[in-house]
Formats: C-alpha cells, sequence, structure tokens
C-alpha cells in the first residue's frame, strides 16, 4: 500500500508539473454514477445479457481482488464486450464496488456516451489531453476506487506523452 500510495503522488506531481510547463486546456471532468441506472444495468448485464449471449461464463482469481482501497485495472480490450465483462468480472456482483473507467473522448458521445458517465467513466481526449482529465483518474484512486483502463485505448500513451 505505501509503494501504491507513492506511486499516486509519482503521478499527482507528474500532472501537476505538466500543468505548470505545458499549455492544455482545462475544463471539469463530468462523470457519476446514477443512482437508479448503475443498479439496474449491471445486475441486468450479469444475469441476462451476458449469460444469454454467452452461455456459462467461468471466471478465476476474484478472491485475489481488494475489496477497499485504489485499484487499476489494465484489462485487453479485443471487443465491445470487454466494458460489459470487466464489471461482470470484477465490479459491484463481486467486490461490491462500482468501476471508473478512463474511455477515449470519442467513445463518450451521443446516447453510449450518455450511459458512460453515468455509469461512472469518464473521457480522455488522447488528441488534445487535458490535465482535468488526468486528474480526475487520480482523485477517482485518491478516493479509493477502482479505475479501469484498457491500454489499446491509446490511453497510456497519452499519460507518457504528458509525463
Amino acid at each position: 500500500m505505501v509503494l501504491f500510495n507513492s506511486f499516486l503522488e509519482s503521478v499527482k506531481s507528474s500532472v501537476d508539473t505538466a500543468v505548470d510547463t505545458a499549455t492544455y486546456t482545462h475544463s471539469a471532468v463530468d462523470s457519476r454514477f446514477s443512482p437508479w441506472l448503475t443498479p439496474l444495468v449491471y445486475p441486468l448485464a450479469r444475469r441476462i445479457v451476458l449469460p444469454f449471449y454467452f452461455g456459462k461464463i467461468e471466471v478465476t482469481g476474484q478472491e485475489n481482488l481488494p475489496l477497499t482501497g485504489p485499484v487499476i485495472l489494465a484489462p485487453t480490450h479485443r471487443a465491445r464486450w470487454d466494458a460489459i465483462m470487466v464489471p461482470y468480472a470484477t465490479g459491484r456482483g463481486v467486490t461490491g464496488r462500482d468501476l471508473r473507467f478512463m474511455v477515449t473522448a470519442d467513445e463518450v458521445k451521443g446516447i453510449q456516451g450518455w450511459f458512460i458517465r453515468r455509469l461512472g467513466g469518464f473521457p480522455v481526449n488522447t488528441k488534445h489531453p487535458t490535465i482535468a482529465s488526468l486528474r480526475h483518474g487520480v482523485e477517482v484512486l485518491q478516493n479509493g476506487e477502482m479505475l479501469v483502463i484498457f491500454p489499446e485505448g491509446g490511453i497510456l500513451e497519452m499519460v507518457r506523452f504528458i509525463r
């Protein structure tokens, strides 16, 4: 835990340094859990949608998931189903925790974007990154939440660029 807190402080320091030395636009990040949508969507996906589409799903290693404290999940991202499978395997039904998804800004548009934002997701513009998005990610971790970053989404490359 000490190592992870040290990592968080390092990331926060890098973000603060980037604010001082680079020109980025600052805008507030709009992300929250809907009190009615989240308890409806995840159980529906967990009990009906995924079993209907995939049949029996077996997940191993769930006993290793922390029930408290900051967590970064970086699963592979091969299909749209991944955004539903990750909560199925690690989210509220398993750990009692909701997941916060760092999503490329292109994905947070229209009706899909409406759902993503109300299910705790928040956008990151990988072409023109804002410090607000990175700060929000750090705040999510400082609040002891679970943050999901799909490495194939190009977000990790953007974080390296800012550092």
